[in-house]
């Protein structure tokens, strides 16, 4: 199954790229309302691991129900404010030592992600803030070994890059510099967004990802 992030500095347009997808359930956890005619859940708050996991099986059964089927792709948007909400918790309720709490947090709801939702059959996208530390960009992480390994850019095989030059608003597919990559040579390494659709590039990653499948022994 595929697994997607979409990285970029706030007020880029993240979200918007979202519109295309469907079959998909939003876990909108970003601080806003999620502003698009899609299945959404709006999350004010995740402090654990089990909060996070509890909030995803309880819409994706409420899904169920409305439409008869579990939904093809999952959102998280986004990954940055969740991880970013249990580091808060944890710091806050925990006198010493508590980065190795948050690691196990964090380390429980990738497990959820790739063994409960990934491996049965559900294609996740995460949507994650960047920021620029000393103009290398960054993703928003939570501290730790986690954090510092990568974050959920480790975790995925293609990310894709949003950014702003003047008014012109461009789609980077792989330039390690701009925290995207991607396995497929066929695509071009910048689209303008008014080119790019996510829903196309989805359906390219879940057909690559299925003709390998048949390979796993």
């Amino acid at each position: 199954m595929a697994k997607l992030l979409i990285s970029g500095l706030a007020n880029t347009g993240k979200t918007s790229l979202l519109q295309t997808l469907e079959n998909v359930l939003v876990i909108a956890n970003d601080g806003k309302k999620y502003p698009f005619k899609q299945p959404h859940v709006n999350v004010e708050e995740i402090h654990t691991s089990k909060d996070f996991i509890d909030t995803v099986s309880s819409a994706l059964d409420r899904y169920d129900q409305k439409f008869g089927h579990y939904p093809e792709i999952l959102v998280i948007d986004s990954i940055s404010k969740t991880l970013l909400d249990i580091e808060a918790y944890h710091l806050a309720t925990i006198a010493s030592f508590p980065y190795g709490p948050i690691g196990k947090e964090i380390s429980a709801m990738m497990h959820y992600i790739e063994n409960d939702l990934v491996k049965q059959g559900c294609h996740v996208i995460f949507v994650s803030h960047a920021f620029k530390d000393d103009s290398e960009l960054a993703l928003v992480n939570a501290g730790g070994s986690w954090g510092k390994k990568g974050g959920v850019l480790s975790e995925v095989d293609d990310a894709i890059y949003v950014d702003i030059k003047g008014k012109k608003r461009m789609i980077h597919t792989k330039n390690n510099r701009l925290l995207s990559r991607s396995l497929d040579e066929s695509i071009p390494e910048s689209i303008p967004v008014e080119e790019f659709s996510l829903k196309d590039y989805m359906d390219s990653i879940i057909a690559r990802e299925t003709d390998t499948d048949e390979w796993a022994i």
